[in-house]
């Protein structure tokens, strides 16, 4: 750790944008899922951001950006939206889950979705606009809240269950391999 590290201090805020659960940067953007809404706040400035973008949504968790795409997880199933205009986003579709989606991860075309009182779901997203279910872990692994990737592995952080880590080089043919 540097010095400057362990000295943080509070640069600005953007006044009361409600609860937020989740955050994705895209250039001089950044999108914030909350439990009322949708925003999109521009920090190109961040002694002085501003809200560009609101719309009230209820029920949301994580956000995650992959290039010009950006993915919300919801009580309800996850949103995506094409960012390529951050001031004038357009809602892809909304991909209905009958589970809640606490959080998401992208990794190329492959969406990982965590849910409570489940364990995941795993989506084809080459094509936004038609997302598809190829996969599901449902046994071993319960409320899902993180994942990241490293190569062909999957590492899954659950509330339940601990940390578990599953081949992904076939991700409609998960393969556990560990856990911690």
């Amino acid at each position: 750790f540097s010095q400057d590290s362990l000295n943080c201090r509070l640069l600005a805020t953007t006044g009361n944008v409600g609860d937020s659960y989740g955050l994705g940067i895209k250039d001089d953007y950044a999108l914030v899922a909350g439990i009322t809404g949708v925003r999109i706040i521009d920090i190109s400035n961040i002694y002085s951001t501003s809200v560009v973008y609101d719309t009230a949504l209820y029920g949301l968790n994580r956000a995650f950006i992959s290039g010009d795409i950006g993915y919300i997880a919801a009580n309800w199933g996850i949103l995506i939206y094409d960012l390529t205009d951050m001031l004038n986003p357009k809602l892809i579709t909304l991909y209905p889950t009958s589970e809640v989606i606490e959080t998401i991860f992208v990794n190329e075309d492959i969406a990982y979705l965590g849910t409570l009182n489940y364990a995941f779901i795993v989506l084809d997203v080459s094509d936004p606009k038609y997302p598809n279910e190829i996969a599901r872990v449902a046994q071993g692994i319960d409320d899902v809240w993180e994942f990241d990737v490293k190569d062909t592995l999957l590492f899954v952080a659950s509330e339940d269950t601990g940390l578990k880590i599953f081949d992904i080089s076939n991700p409609a043919e998960l393969n556990e391999i560990g856990s911690i």
